[in-house]
């Protein structure tokens, strides 16, 4: 005769014929192969399309030989033929029983609201899918490995729980795994349990994309459905690059135009990427990437378009251009307006700033310079302490009524 069973998990009998069995993928099983108990076998063999498997019997009973197999797998889907020879005659082998194995692809375990490779564990048991219990004896990283494996995800990075403060009906895992099993259930069971904390898995492959956020005075946050902003030259803007907790640790590298700008450790999971000043060479997209262990991810490009215009002149009083002393004028709205002396906190550092960013060097004075009519002007609200490159990275303006305008003299030159 010939048995087959598994030796932890599922085999499914079709009952239509008893030799043919149904073996779920990874689990691990056994080939039985009893023999008449009139003769004692020498030896058996198993043989199948692939495999060809000699091997003494039972030394105590002669009776019997068993062939493991440590994780099923499409290979294994095949018609497998038992024979027995005797110490007398071992060059006749007895009539073959034949067993036929199909390997049927299960999915009992998957991970939810994080990516394939990193989440919430949950189980299917009874066609029901649960989470997993995060019981403290009978879940550890080895467990999470076997998960892992399963899933095809590499190796086990890291296992914890996920608190959800109400107790529902979950699955509690009882365990026997020592990490190397190729499917879940093929080292343990699982039964009904009430909990409010199940089980996270984060898996070495396939790391879900960073997320990447972008922050300017000039332009503030963009939204993730944008795919571009538009800066002027001079002005700063801060990258931050997030992933969810998933993994411990890592670092995110920023690109720009495809290039490695900077590289930093993730802290709480994030990092943050200044760029003082914007440049017509910093044009292009933008991207996070996150790094761990071997594997990495990029987020998505954010495109940055550079304009040489600025947001910052210096006039004279009949409104034309002047070189490198006259009025402050800022870009407001979609148009222009004379910034107004009316704005205590405006000092040379200030005017530092008009300076630098026209290109005119360093600030020589600035003072308060008369308009024959009062009316609409821009009074300047500041966060500024001087080392900006652009006035609007540091502040803002807001309307008043006034008939005194700032006026700044700049060395004339770029130092």
């Amino acid at each position: 005769m010939v048995e087959v069973y598994s030796t932890y998990g599922e085999v499914e009998l079709n009952w239509i014929d008893d030799d043919v069995l149904t073996i779920f993928k990874g689990h691990s099983f056994n080939i039985h192969c009893g023999f008449d108990g009139r003769f004692n076998a020498s030896s058996a063999r198993l043989t199948s399309r692939n495999i060809y498997i000699e091997k003494p019997s039972d030394p105590e009973t002669h009776q019997f030989a068993s062939f493991t197999f440590p994780a099923a797998d499409d290979s294994h889907n095949d018609t497998y033929e038992c024979d027995y020879n005797n110490e007398h005659r071992p060059e006749v082998f007895s009539s073959p029983r034949k067993l036929h194995i199909i390997v049927k692809e299960v999915r009992d375990v998957r991970l939810v609201n994080g990516s394939r490779c990193a989440g919430r564990l949950e189980v299917k048991h009874r066609s029901v899918w649960r989470p997993v219990s995060n019981k403290k004896n009978s879940w550890t990283l080895k467990e999470a490995a076997v998960v892992c494996r399963q899933l095809k995800c590499g190796t086990a990075v890291s296992t914890g729980y996920i608190d959800s403060m109400e107790v529902q009906p979950v699955w509690r895992f009882l365990s026997d795994c020592d990490g190397s099993e190729f499917a879940l259930k093929a080292c343990g069971a699982v039964k009904e349990w009430p909990s409010s904390s199940t089980v996270h898995v984060s898996c070495s492959d396939v790391l879900i994309p960073p997320t990447l956020s972008f922050y300017s005075f000039m332009k503030g946050f963009i939204d993730d459905q944008q795919e571009g902003v538009r800066m002027f030259r001079g002005h700063s803007f801060n990258i931050n690059c997030t992933m969810p907790p998933l993994f411990p640790g890592g670092h995110f590298s920023l690109l720009i135009n495809q290039i490695k700008k900077d590289t930093q450790p993730a802290v709480n999971h994030s990092a943050l990427f200044h760029i003082p000043a914007v440049e017509q060479n910093h044009q292009g997209p933008i991207s996070c990437v996150y790094h761990y262990l071997n594997q990495s991810s990029e987020s998505r490009s954010l495109y940055l378009t550079v304009e040489d215009n600025t947001d910052v002149s210096l006039k004279s009083k009949d409104g034309t251009e002047a070189y490198c002393s006259g009025i402050v004028h800022l870009g407001f709205k979609d148009g222009w307006g004379m910034l107004s002396f009316q704005s205590t906190v405006w000092d040379l550092k200030h005017a530092s700033l008009v300076c630098k960013q026209i290109g005119c060097g360093s600030a020589v004075a600035t003072k308060a310079d008369k308009i024959e009519h009062q009316g609409s002007m821009l009074r300047f609200l500041s966060d500024c302490d001087g080392s900006e490159s652009a006035l609007m990275d540091c502040g803002t303006v807001s309307q008043v009524y006034s008939s005194t305008a700032i006026h700044v003299t700049c060395t004339g030159h770029e130092d």
